[in-house]
Formats: structure tokens, C-alpha cells, sequence
């Protein structure tokens, strides 16, 4: 097994096993006498391990809690930038792989706190830049929905409209009312709000086009998608003829395909 201690703990397990092997009280004596030195060397680690396993130890709590944020950032630190909180995990994951961390409670606990403190910071940030983006498709369908009606278009379709985006509008105030920082997997709320735009726009597009008209095939393309990751920072004019290549390339390879490209 791997856990705090397990290598000291069955060597003094050896110990207590072979004096509480025999019933005879004598066998018994016999026994603590020959393992005297081995018993008296790990007196003071039993009363580690003690203290650290006893139920509702602190130290135990720290540990684990400890072990829950360097797996969180395991899991994250791939999907977006964790640098703030990398040099504290590194600490933890040191006291936490030794065998015995005991003598270094103290120093996992301060480290847990600053971690626990830097991930929540992390969370919030994240939580409010996903409700901005939410909140942003939202006006996006509010736009949509306005540009639509100033079409020449019958009541019933404008009717239509008008209620597909009432219903759409719900959906993103449940969104915006569930969204927590305790909230997991926050970012299929961006991917379900893109969708939700998309699916808007087709709507938009098959009600207009009823009456015969062929449907325009649009695509709609964020600026920013269109610029690779490691061009999205500009120092130089070399920098901007790249960003704005980036973009030319993106922007006709789209009208490949589609009768126009609407730029968000």
C-alpha cells in the first residue's frame, strides 16, 4: 500500500505481531525483552502515527486536503493557466510523496491554506469571465432576434421569432442563475451557450426563407478563433502582418462553402 507512514508502520507491526503472536505470558515477556532497542527506536514515530490517524486529526484533514488540490491541478493545469498556484503544488507534492511527513504538518498546512486560497481566486476569475461570455451570446440573441423583425416578414413568422428568443432568454438566465463556483465542468456552459447561438441563427434563417426564398448559407466566426495561440501576443510590425495573414487565410477558406461569414 502507499500511504503516510507505510513502511515504518509494518516494520512496527513485525514487532507487535511477534510479542501478541503467543497467549503465554511468559512468551510475551520474552519477546518485548528481544525487540527492547526496536521498540523504544520507534516510540516516538508510533506517536506520530497516532496523532496523525486518530480520528478527527487535523493533520490527517490538511494531508488530504492537501492530496484534493494537487489532483485538481493534475486535472487542470492542462486547460488553463494555473501558474499562480504551480510553485505551492510543488511543495505539497514534495511533503506529500515522503513517507513520513509528519515533522512537516505544519508546513502543509500553511501551504494548503495559500492553495485553497489561490484555487478559489482562480475559480472566481474563471466563473466571471464564463458569465460575461454567456451574458455576450445573450445580447447576441437579443441583436439577432432585432435585426430579424426589421425584415420584411409576416406576423406569424415575426411571432415565431419572438417566442424561439423569449424561450432562449430563460435558458440563459437558468444558466446564469445555476453557474456557482462550485459549479463543475463550467466550461460546457460556454460550448451549450455557442450552440444555442448557432441554433438561433438557423432558426432565423429557415423562418425567413419560408415562402421559397433560398436560405443564405452563413457562418459566423469570431475574430479572435482566427489567430493562432502563439500569435495572439503582438510586439512588432511582424507580429500584426501574421495576425492579420492568420485572419485573411481563416476568413476565405469560411466562404468556401458559405454565400457570407458574420464577424463576432
Amino acid at each position: 500500500s502507499s500511504y503516510a507512514g507505510c513502511t515504518v508502520a509494518a516494520e512496527i507491526y513485525k514487532d507487535f505481531d511477534a510479542i501478541m503472536r503467543s497467549s503465554d505470558t511468559l512468551s510475551v515477556f520474552n519477546e518485548i525483552i528481544a525487540r527492547k532497542d526496536s521498540l523504544e527506536d520507534n516510540a516516538e514515530t508510533l506517536e506520530q502515527l497516532e496523532a496523525f490517524y486518530k480520528e478527527g486529526s487535523n493533520q490527517q484533514k490538511n494531508y488530504q486536503d492537501g492530496k484534493q488540490i494537487c489532483e485538481w491541478y493534475s486535472q487542470n493545469c492542462s486547460l488553463q493557466d494555473l501558474s499562480k498556484l504551480e510553485p505551492i503544488v510543488s511543495q505539497m507534492v514534495e511533503i506529500i510523496g515522503l513517507d513520513m511527513p509528519f515533522t512537516r504538518m505544519n508546513d502543509l498546512a500553511n501551504l494548503v491554506f495559500q492553495a485553497s486560497t489561490v484555487k478559489a481566486e482562480i475559480i472566481e476569475d474563471k466563473l466571471k469571465r464564463i458569465k460575461k461570455r454567456i451574458e455576450a451570446d445573450r445580447d447576441t440573441i437579443s441583436k439577432e432576434l432585432s435585426e430579424a423583425l426589421k425584415a420584411e416578414l409576416k406576423d406569424d413568422q415575426k411571432d415565431r421569432l419572438q417566442v424561439k428568443a423569449d424561450e432562449i432568454t430563460c435558458q440563459y438566465e437558468g444558466w446564469l442563475n445555476t453557474l456557482t463556483v462550485e459549479t463543475p465542468n463550467m466550461d460546457s456552459y460556454v460550448t451549450a451557450s455557442s450552440n444555442t447561438v448557432s441554433g438561433f441563427r438557423r432558426f432565423i434563417t429557415g423562418v425567413m426563407s419560408e415562402g421559397g426564398e433560398t436560405p443564405v448559407r452563413a457562418k459566423h466566426v469570431r475574430i479572435i478563433e482566427c489567430v493562432p495561440t502563439v500569435n495572439k501576443k503582438i510586439t512588432s510590425a511582424d507580429d500584426v502582418e501574421k495576425v492579420v495573414d492568420a485572419i485573411r487565410q481563416k476568413l476565405l477558406a469560411e466562404l468556401d462553402g458559405n454565400d457570407e461569414i458574420d464577424l463576432g
